[in-house]
């Protein structure tokens, strides 16, 4: 079972597969809306499967496999996982009769490349695996364990009106922000900001060290930035005096929902997260107002974004799973 590079082509033993290029959205996109199930979990979306795929790290390679688009991981040391669950149509039984497929596949190339580890659908979340129990047989071929950390989803609405008392913590945020910095313009980014919003996050990494012990977002940042248009991604800066000290990513997908994918901030401007999050709802509900929800991904368990998410009073926390083959 060798491996094989050709052009977007990539062979692995029997299966031959795609490299993941931005050309494909449109066809993810056609996917994704044909899936009988919930596909609004965060790293499923398509903007984020491409950025990563720049890493030196892993390749997103995919495949057509019983008329469902299945998307690979191809790490490294040549180990192979399915990123997500399988976009397109079908039931619960067909849905779990292609990933079982593919799933011995992956073991049985990782066991020929001498891969110690099972393999996996790395992330799924609780909507997700509600829709796979529906078929009865699930416990008896697949095996499933629980991921640190909670995917968030706020209300859009809630939060461009915050109306009551659970949102006085971001009206005083906001309040405070604007006394102290009335100068303070939101504006879309345009690509003359790249260099600007690459030293913005050179600045948020040195001092979000100290609160995080791993940072995720080194690759896909500077790639989502510079692709923002292809991939259809909305890109908010604040500017104070004429200098860039936050920026805020996300858009509209597929599903008719949105996501929020990147925040980042000088540290010293108090209560700028807050406005950049709020001014993003509103945007988002301005350019589509039947949009419900925002996904903003998982508090990865982290005490501190666990607090700072909780503010925004999701409406919907869903649990997130690894699933494997018995």
């Amino acid at each position: 079972m060798g491996t094989e590079n050709n052009s977007n082509k990539v062979r692995l033993g029997d299966w031959m597969f795609n490299s993941i290029d931005i050309s494909d959205k449109k066809m993810f996109y056609e996917y994704i809306e044909k899936s009988d199930y919930n596909t609004n979990l965060w790293s499923s979306n398509f903007a984020y499967l491409w950025a990563i795929s720049q890493s030196k790290r892993r390749n997103i390679i995919w495949k057509m496999v019983k008329g469902m688009l299945v998307t690979f991981i191809l790490r490294k040391d040549n180990g192979l996982n399915l990123a997500c669950l399988p976009f397109g149509k079908g039931n619960a039984e067909q849905l779990l009769s292609t990933i079982y497929r593919c799933l011995r596949y992956c073991n049985r190339w990782n066991k020929h490349n001498k891969i110690k580890s099972i393999a996996t659908v790395r992330t799924m979340n609780d909507l997700q695996l509600t829709y796979l129990k529906e078929f009865n047989e699930f416990g008896r071929y697949f095996t499933i364990r629980s991921l640190t950390g909670i995917e968030r989803h706020f209300d859009v609405q809630q939060l461009v009106t915050l109306t009551g008392k659970k949102f006085k913590n971001i009206r005083y945020k906001l309040n405070l922000f604007r006394k102290r910095y009335p100068q303070a313009k939101v504006r879309e980014y345009h690509p003359n900001d790249y260099q600007a919003l690459i030293l913005l996050s050179d600045h948020w990494k040195k001092t979000a060290k100290n609160r995080y012990s791993n940072i995720f977002d080194g690759v896909y940042y500077r790639e989502i930035i510079k692709h923002y248009s292809e991939l259809d991604h909305l890109i908010l800066v604040v500017e104070i005096d004429g200098q860039i000290v936050g920026m805020i990513t996300g858009g509209i997908l597929p599903t008719g929902q949105s996501w929020g994918c990147l925040i980042k901030k000088m540290e010293q401007f108090d209560g700028l997260n807050e406005m950049m999050t709020i001014e993003f709802a509103r945007t988002i509900n301005k350019i589509n107002p039947n949009v419900e929800l925002m996904n903003v991904g998982s508090d990865l368990g982290a005490p501190g974004l666990q607090a700072y998410k909780d503010k925004y009073r999701p409406v919907l926390n869903l649990n997130r799973y690894r699933m494997a083959l018995k």
